[in-house]
């Protein structure tokens, strides 16, 4: 609340006096003062608190984030656009678009909309607005939406927690099925091993450097070093994944090599260059003949 008086002393020119809600006064003189109009000041609707429902990973950077108030009144579905690589929600601000290009919010109603189930509204969607996103070093997701609907309303909801299936926290765990050595010719002592899983949702590469007088892949704890020191592994090894897809390369890392008559167990325990840890194991032989140059 305001409260103006008007005040004059004698041959004193006239003021207005603005009282102020926190007790503060402004005084203006008349003679500056053409009008005065009271409007009437909504307070901003605070977002509400959301839980994440579900959550759909469906590859080069595109996720779809569904979420609720507690009361279950109403579902906000988020189509959302990373980087075309991201394996995870990356952090920054997704604003409302045509979808499909890094950091939108696709406003096509049949994927992203709120659907008012306690009062009939039905599925609105999104006219423009954004959502911010940020993580926390412990993984913790904040999710800021501020959105114009279709209809003309406004939406605001909060969310804030982890999104499992989504998240760096979650890293890569493959088991390995088939591993082969490269066909052409390698410098001495070097191993360039091919690897697949069953369903060809990845392959991968390692290239082993042991002792330039090896034949065959020896056991031993390779390291990551990318200048392909002895007993290391170096910088040509990657892993691809198509579900989602995603080139990688290492950054650090062990790969443990064990051999009995011809069947290798190998254990990775890899940094990927995106961050995230990835635990990959293989067991079985390692088909082909290593060749030298």
């Amino acid at each position: 609340m305001l409260a103006l008086t008007m005040g004059c002393s004698g041959a004193m020119a006239q003021s207005v006096v603005v009282v102020m809600k926190d007790g503060t006064q402004q005084k203006f003189g008349t003679d500056y003062v053409k009008e005065i109009t009271f409007i009437e000041e909504k307070e901003q609707q605070q977002p509400e608190a959301l839980l994440l429902m579900k959550t759909e990973p469906f590859g080069q950077g595109n996720v779809v984030l569904s979420f609720a108030p507690a009361t279950e009144a109403y579902n906000v579905v988020l189509d959302m656009y990373g980087p075309y690589d991201a394996q995870y929600l990356n952090t920054g601000t997704y604003n409302v678009g045509s979808g499909g290009t890094a950091f939108t919010v696709g406003n096509d109603i049949k994927y992203s909309y709120i659907d008012f189930v306690e009062n009939g509204r039905g599925k609105v969607g999104f006219e423009s607005g954004k959502a911010e996103v940020s993580m926390t070093e412990d993984y913790v997701y904040t999710i800021d939406m501020d959105f114009i609907l279709t209809d003309g309303t406004k939406f605001r909801g909060t969310f804030t927690g982890e999104i499992p299936d989504y998240s760096p926290s979650k890293g890569v765990e493959i088991a390995l099925s088939d591993a082969k050595y490269n066909d052409n010719p390698q410098k001495p002592g070097v191993f360039y091993v091919k690897f697949n899983d069953t369903a060809w949702s990845c392959e991968m590469a390692i290239d082993f450097v042991s002792k330039s007088d090896a034949t065959v892949l020896p056991a031993g704890t390779y390291t990551y070093s990318a200048e392909g020191a002895e007993i290391t592994f170096s910088n040509r090894s990657y892993l691809d994944t198509y579900n989602p897809s995603g080139h990688f390369t290492f950054t650090a890392g062990t790969v443990t090599v064990t051999e009995n008559a011809g069947t290798y167990t190998i254990d990775m325990d890899l940094t990927l260059d995106d961050g995230r840890n990835a635990r990959i194991t293989y067991s079985g032989e390692i088909s082909g003949t290593p060749t030298f140059e």
